[in-house]
């Protein structure tokens, strides 16, 4: 998926990647960064059927001092701004409407065990005992949602069924 800092920071996982291998139809294949053609939230993996099984990351030196203070200061960013009261599959959709996605959390959508946070606007949350089917049907219903109200939505998560 590309994770990172978004388009605000400009930084993204895949900027020190060089190379990736993959499972594709029982073949291992080794694509370069310029290969992954890495975008925010974005790259070949996300639609082209691989498996990624490792991948090789050059990081910039930096003294204990800086990283020390970056991890605090994501740390910091993640308590105030994520959901971790569950387990979560952090953002579903990439793209959906703030106002139907608060309709959403006071609509309670999903069930007792699978529902959005009422933190983070986008998150979904699954308690003890809660199903992939629950989860596939509170999603579902938030696009539902959107439609019906012909509002742009786009799905961030992969199903695979």
């Amino acid at each position: 998926m590309n994770a990172g800092r978004g388009k605000i920071q400009h930084k993204t996982i895949g900027d020190y990647v060089v190379w990736v291998e993959t499972l594709s139809n029982n073949t291992i294949k080794r694509y370069s960064k310029e290969q992954c053609e890495f975008r925010h939230r974005d790259s070949i993996f996300k639609n082209n059927g691989d498996i990624v099984l490792s991948a090789c990351f050059n990081f910039p030196a930096q003294s204990s001092v800086i990283s020390e203070e970056l991890k605090a200061e994501r740390i910091q960013f993640c308590k105030k701004k994520q959901d971790n009261s569950a387990a979560n599959f952090g953002s579903v959709f990439r793209e959906s409407s703030e106002v139907l996605m608060n309709i959403t959390r006071q609509l309670q959508i999903g069930t007792a065990k699978v529902h959005f946070s009422r933190k983070t606007n986008n998150w979904l949350l699954k308690e003890k005992g809660g199903t992939y089917k629950e989860a596939l049907s509170a999603i579902e219903k938030v696009e539902k949602l959107h439609r019906f109200f012909k509002k742009d939505i786009q799905r961030e998560v992969i199903v695979w069924d």
